[in-house]
Parts: C-alpha cells; sequence; structure tokens
C-alpha cells in the first residue's frame, strides 16, 4: 500500500503550486480529495485518492513532466492567479495541457527568460540558492554608470540582511544617452538588480533576463514560449544535482 502523504506535498509534487500556494488553495476550498472538499492537514494515498484543483485532476493528466522556457513580456505577474486580477504568465500558456508553475520569479516591470515546469522537485532545485545558479540581465540605466558605481555593483552588498555574492558587471552597449549593463548573480534574491542598483544610485528604465545557467532566451519572442530539449533539460539537471 502506498505511504500517505499531505496534501499539500502532494499538489507541490505534481507541480500544481509551491508549497505555500497549496496551502492557500485549500484554505479557499479549490482543492477536493475524491468527493470532499479538502482542509489543512489531509492526507492522500497516491495512486488510490483522486485529487482535484478548481475541477481539474491532479496526478493523472500530470504525470508527463514538461519544462518550458517563457519569453515574459512586462506586466504580467509571475504567478499563477492574482486576486487584483492583473494577467499572470499562466495567461500566456493557456494552451499547455499540463497545469504548470513558475520556476522563481520576474517582477511585473521585468522581463526575459523565465522557465515554467510540473516537476515539483526540479521547481525545488532549481530555486534553492545552495546551487549559486547564474543569471544574466541586460540592464537598460539612466545615463552612464561611473568607474565607482560598476565596482561597487560588482562586490558583495548586503540586502535585509544578507550579503549577496559578487557579480559580474559589464559595459554591454550605449542607447543615446542611456547604457545597457550585463549583470550576472548567483542567487535569487527579490528584486535582486534592482535593489542593487538602487544602492548604488543607478535608475533602471528596462530589465531583461537573458539566460539561466547555460540556457539563453535566444531568438524567442515576446510573449512567446517554447518547451525545452533534452539536452537542455540535461544541462540543467546537471547543475543542480547533489554532489
Amino acid at each position: 500500500m502506498a505511504e500517505k502523504i499531505r496534501i499539500q506535498k502532494y499538489l507541490a509534487m505534481h507541480g500544481a503550486a509551491s508549497r505555500r500556494g497549496a496551502d492557500r488553495m485549500v484554505e479557499e476550498g479549490k482543492v477536493r480529495i475524491n468527493r470532499r472538499v479538502a482542509v489543512p492537514g489531509d492526507m492522500v494515498t497516491p495512486g488510490e485518492d483522486e485529487v482535484y484543483l478548481e475541477g481539474r485532476r491532479i496526478g493523472a493528466e500530470t504525470d508527463k513532466k514538461v519544462y518550458i522556457m517563457l519569453n515574459k513580456p512586462r506586466g504580467y505577474i509571475t504567478s499563477t492567479s492574482d486576486d487584483r486580477g492583473r494577467k499572470t504568465v499562466m495567461d500566456l500558456i493557456s494552451d499547455v495541457p499540463v497545469r504548470v508553475s513558475p520556476v522563481g520569479r520576474l517582477d511585473y516591470y521585468s522581463e526575459g527568460l523565465l522557465l515554467l515546469s510540473n516537476d515539483g522537485d526540479f521547481i525545488y532545485r532549481m530555486t534553492h540558492p545552495k546551487h549559486h545558479i547564474s543569471k544574466k540581465y541586460h540592464v537598460l540605466i539612466k545615463g552612464r554608470a561611473s568607474e565607482g558605481q560598476i565596482i561597487k555593483l560588482s562586490r558583495p552588498m548586503k540586502l535585509d540582511g544578507y550579503i549577496t555574492r559578487g557579480a559580474n558587471v559589464t559595459r554591454e552597449a550605449m542607447r543615446g544617452e542611456n547604457e545597457v549593463l550585463s549583470i550576472e548573480i548567483f542567487e535569487g534574491r527579490n528584486r535582486q538588480i534592482r535593489r542593487m542598483c538602487e544602492e548604488t544610485g543607478i535608475f533602471v528604465k528596462r530589465l531583461r533576463r537573458i539566460s539561466v545557467g547555460l540556457l539563453e532566451l535566444g531568438d524567442l519572442k515576446t510573449g512567446q514560449y517554447r518547451f525545452l530539449n533534452p539536452a537542455e533539460l540535461a544541462q540543467l539537471q546537471d547543475i543542480t544535482r547533489d554532489d
């Protein structure tokens, strides 16, 4: 007989939501186990119990793992839903046949490479800070950065009591009177690039993530998505493998 697990863990395992998001969905009465509405603390038996999220069966149709790269536009929330009625990244992948969740975040005004998957273990490993996965951004700033600002931006920085790792910062190009910086970081703190720039006295006009690890956004058009190929997936799994 299969071992019982908590409903929140079951939903997270199948990529239906994060643990925190699953807690909220259960509390809001959006989850059913067999014929009854689930409550916090409920246990389910995989392979025996039927679990539904907002009327959609979770488990059977989500056994096939999918891994998606989306070129997120500005003006979209990186979330599966929004109580303020704003557009979310899920609106851009509505034709994907299985329910997926974002891997990490890009804020409302940021754009570029965003991964989504229904593989809970993959999401966990990709977002765990111990792996220090590199993320590179092109950042359009107001004016031109001074050499002192570049140096300060490159060094470890204290944000909310946390010391970031040093960043790789290079000058990419000038666009009229404004400059594009290439900034590579190795963690994913909330609004990290924007906050680093604020600490350095740099005003960000536009921020675009162009790569995660060796995975590059390439020529994927804004608002479009594609599935990762086996080589790309293997590369991401390799850099998150525990030794």
